[in-house]
C-alpha cells in the first residue's frame, strides 16, 4: 500500500489544506474589486452625464425657443413699453438660467471629485443604493429647474398676449386718429 503524497495525512492536514484554499479564494475575490469598482464608477458617471447633457439640451432649447418669441413680439410692438418688457423678460430669464446651468456644473464637478476620491477605497454593499439615491436626488432637481424653466415661458407668454393688447389698443387710436377730419388733426398736432 502506497502513500500518496498530495493527500492530508492528519485531520489538521485537511484543515490546512481547506483553509488554504479558503484563503486563496479570497485573495481571487480581493483583486477583481479594483475592476468591479470601476465598471461601477463608470456606469454612475455614463447615467449622470447622459442625463446632464439632456438637462442643458432642453435648457437650451428652451431658452432659444423663449428668445425667439421675445424677439417677434418686440418686432410687431410699436410702443416703447412693450419693447422695454421684452428686455425685462429676456433679463430674467437671463439671470434664471445661468445660475442654474452654474449651479449644476459645479454640483457635477463636485460629484466627479467625490467619485475619483472613493475609487481607491473598497466598495461597500450600499454603494448601489446611495448611486440610485445620487441619481434620484439629480434627477429631482432637473425637474425642478423644469418647472422653473416652464415658469418662466408661462410669464412671457402672458407678457406677449399683454402686448398684443396694446398693439391693438394702439391700432385702434390710430385708426379714429386717421379719421379726424384735417382741421382737428392740425389742432392735435402740437
Amino acid at each position: 500500500m502506497t502513500v500518496d503524497a498530495s493527500s492530508p495525512r492528519t485531520a489538521r492536514d485537511a484543515l490546512l489544506t481547506e483553509l488554504l484554499s479558503d484563503i486563496g479564494n479570497l485573495h481571487d475575490d480581493v483583486k477583481a474589486i479594483p475592476s468591479l469598482l470601476r465598471l461601477s464608477m463608470s456606469d454612475s458617471l455614463e447615467i449622470i452625464a447622459n442625463a446632464v447633457a439632456d438637462a442643458e439640451a432642453t435648457a437650451q432649447t428652451l431658452q432659444v425657443a423663449t428668445k425667439d418669441a421675445i424677439q417677434s413680439t418686440a418686432t410687431r410692438v410699436a410702443l416703447e413699453a412693450g419693447v422695454e418688457l421684452a428686455g425685462a423678460i429676456q433679463q430674467s430669464l437671463e439671470r434664471t438660467f445661468e445660475p442654474s446651468l452654474a449651479r449644476a456644473s459645479t454640483r457635477i464637478d463636485e460629484m466627479e471629485q467625490r467619485l475619483k476620491s472613493l475609487s481607491g477605497s473598497v466598495r461597500d454593499t450600499h454603494a448601489t443604493r446611495i448611486n440610485y439615491i445620487v441619481l434620484i436626488g439629480f434627477v429631482a432637481a432637473m425637474l425642478l429647474s423644469l418647472g422653473g424653466i416652464f415658469w418662466v415661458a408661462a410669464i412671457a407668454q402672458q407678457n406677449s398676449d399683454t402686448n398684443k393688447w396694446f398693439y391693438g389698443e394702439y391700432k385702434a387710436q390710430r385708426a379714429i386718429i386717421d379719421g379726424l377730419p384735417l382741421e382737428l388733426k392740425k389742432r392735435f398736432a402740437n
